[in-house]
């Protein structure tokens, strides 16, 4: 029996916001290419196009500031207010047109309110999580802190290990 290598392992991005260089997509032909994994590599396809990108693109691809593609969750409740966020993602059940218990940023609410212009009715009163719920927020900070602090700025990204563009420019 014939033994195939393995890819070697690489960083994994999510592909819930991506920027992408159009024209050489086009000229590199990536999406012939992407469709040709697909034919051949279905079971592979674990997070359906996530996991499709993850492999056209593996080692090459340009890490953003998490600020370009913020995913609010539970763990980052307390952080997410204090940044300067370009974009949010609202990742998981939580929506702010289902937002009872007023649990996401009250940005979220208002963007929702501005977009979905109708009458919404009065929110019940907010309530204070209760303190266990804190003090498991704030040790989640600090990894988040870390994770943004890698970033110089949010205009440039960090290239995944071993990609073919890490001799070049990363600004």
């Amino acid at each position: 029996m014939r033994q195939t290598s393995q890819p070697e392992n690489a960083p994994y991005f999510n592909a819930g916001m991506l920027l992408i260089d159009g024209p050489a997509f086009v000229r590199d032909e990536r999406a012939a290419q992407i469709e040709q994994i697909a034919r051949t590599h279905p079971y592979a396809l674990t997070a359906h196009d996530q996991s499709l990108l993850n492999i056209a693109f593996h080692n090459n691809w340009l890490e953003l500031s998490p600020v370009w593609n913020w995913q609010f969750s539970y763990r980052n409740t307390l952080l997410t207010p204090y940044l300067d966020l370009e974009i949010m993602h609202l990742a998981g059940a939580r929506k702010p047109w289902d937002d009872q218990m007023h649990t996401l940023p009250a940005v979220a609410r208002q963007c929702w309110e501005l977009y979905s212009a109708m009458a919404i009715s009065p929110p019940p009163a907010k309530l204070a999580p209760p303190l266990r719920e804190i003090i498991k927020h704030l040790r989640y900070c600090k990894r988040y802190q870390n994770w943004l602090q890698r970033f110089p700025d949010r205009f440039r990204g960090i290239l995944s290990t071993n990609s073919p563009l890490s001799n070049t420019a990363k600004d």
